[in-house]
């Protein structure tokens, strides 16, 4: 099983919590984290005037995105973290400039209310979640693609909550499992029982033609500046069960994490580029789409405070 916590080494990560603190000082996640020229996460706005629209004229190249394995978890105290020996995926194309091979993946989240959630957010606005698909160059390791401005390329997928049928059913039984085996219910080597799932089952429905790309960092410590960030404009749709399953998947001294998300970082004259299929036609679109009603963005979450402990008695391992 490959190791990783929260991509940073568990040596590198430790002594850090949720949230960071900045003061006169710095970063309470340290010096690292503190002076930064292309820190992650970003507001991704396209009134920001180094963001660009371009159009996506070089087809994504992925491999072993499609296989069935089985995955292990991992609870680091900070999210949850799935490996797995039998995954070997790798991309290239997308406009990326080199190969990267697939390591692991997390998630990131708000909190019950459901403010917060996504590190990302688009024109101010976060969505529930986000999960990041994290590589490194297939000609180096992750440990030492830390150190290269291309080293690491993440895959970042907003995850927003839906009332309608379109919910991702491959994310539903993930973060089922994962709630009913974090609860001391399942095996103690982390592997997820009973279901196979391959990455492209979690992020079927979005076009992958469609993508922010920019240049920035590791959004937990030690915060490398290595990182190719894709960031893609359509969400992830979940059921409000599989959130709140989602927000029970992980527990620190006994109580359910929240909040495991960075605040945006500053842009600091950084390219943000937009590709698309038709630039042109997005431009025009983000144009109206930035004067929506932001009361869809703040729907009412009471769903968070269900009781949905009765339906767990129908999720028991069969």
């Amino acid at each position: 099983m490959k190791l990783l916590a929260t991509v940073a080494s568990s040596a590198l990560a430790a002594g850090w919590s949720y949230p960071e603190t900045f003061s006169p000082g710095g970063s309470s996640w340290g010096p690292e984290c503190t002076v930064q020229m292309r820190g992650s996460p970003i507001d991704l706005d396209y009134t920001y005037r180094h963001f660009h629209f371009m159009d996506c004229q070089e087809a994504w190249n992925m491999t072993g995105y499609d296989t069935q394995a089985t995955w292990k978890f991992a609870d680091n105290e900070h999210t949850v973290e799935l490996t797995s020996d039998d995954v070997d995926a790798n991309f290239s194309g997308g406009h990326i400039g080199n190969e990267y091979q697939f390591h692991s993946f997390h998630f990131h989240w708000g909190d019950k209310s459901g403010h917060g959630g996504s590190e990302h957010t688009i024109n101010g606005h976060h969505t529930f979640a986000e999960v990041h698909f994290v590589h490194h160059r297939s000609d180096i390791d992750l440990t030492t693609g830390l150190g290269f401005g291309d080293g690491l390329a993440v895959l970042g997928f907003m995850i927003e909550v839906t009332d309608g049928d379109e919910s991702n059913d491959a994310m539903g039984e993930l973060a089922r499992r994962l709630r009913w085996q974090s609860n001391k219910k399942g095996n103690e080597d982390g592997t997820i029982q009973n279901f196979d799932f391959s990455i492209n089952d979690l992020t079927s429905g979005v076009d992958m033609n469609n993508f922010y790309r920019y240049e920035g960092s590791l959004t937990t410590p030690p915060c490398s500046e290595a990182v190719q960030w894709t960031v893609f404009k359509d969400p992830i749709r979940i059921s409000e069960k599989t959130a709140a399953n989602l927000l029970r998947s992980a527990d620190l001294d006994d109580e359910h994490i929240e909040d495991n998300f960075r605040p945006v970082m500053p842009l600091a004259e950084r390219d943000v580029i937009f590709y698309s299929d038709s630039s042109s036609a997005f431009k025009a679109a983000f144009r109206n789409e930035r004067n929506f009603d932001h009361e869809r963005h703040h729907r009412d979450y009471d769903w968070m405070h269900e009781d949905h402990e009765h339906e767990d008695k129908h999720d028991e391992e069969h």
